[in-house]
């Protein structure tokens, strides 16, 4: 089954979001995730914005995108990233949350 961008315009934007992230240019790769996913909310492209967020160290944006992923994809599509749970685990550990009474 393709992936829900196939064949629409995100397909362009997942793909210079790619390009992007091959070239190391984290910027440039969320914001065209981010237009991605604003016209086709597929999970894969969260799965990605959060890498490129983990790129960038930004731990917490990146945990959020990660557990969005984990929560919405379909079984097939988090079959492909076999190591999804220990992922998770690495970017819970580098996020905290403080509470001030």
């Amino acid at each position: 089954m393709p992936p829900a961008w196939a064949g629409n315009p995100a397909a362009d934007l997942k793909a210079q979001a790619d390009a992007a992230m091959d070239a190391h240019h984290y910027d440039e790769a969320i914001a065209a995730y981010d237009k991605a996913y604003a016209l086709s909310p597929d999970p894969a492209l969260l799965y990605n914005r959060g890498r490129a967020h983990e790129a960038r160290s930004e731990y917490p944006l990146a945990l959020d995108d990660i557990e969005k992923f984990a929560a919405e994809a379909p079984a097939a599509l988090k079959a492909r990233v076999p190591q999804l749970a220990e992922l998770l685990t690495d970017l819970r550990s580098r996020v905290s949350t403080l509470q001030l009474t």
